[in-house]
């Protein structure tokens, strides 16, 4: 099992997609000021902003 990576909230979340889906990290912590926990993005909830991102591309573009 391999260690969560940290992040600041400051992020952009798309910029995690590499860390995400190379095969060893699931999740990455979101930390703030003096290292307190301020949530968690797993590689499923941003698979899933991704796929909503690309589908309202998608409609714009038909528009």
């Amino acid at each position: 099992m391999s260690k969560a990576g940290v992040v600041s909230p400051e992020m952009p979340a798309m910029s995690l997609l590499p860390v995400l889906t190379d095969g060893r990290s699931h999740a990455v912590v979101i930390v703030g000021a003096e290292r307190r926990i301020l949530g968690l993005i797993t590689q499923t909830d941003l698979l899933a902003a991704a796929g909503r991102l690309q589908t309202a591309d998608t409609a714009l573009s038909a528009a």
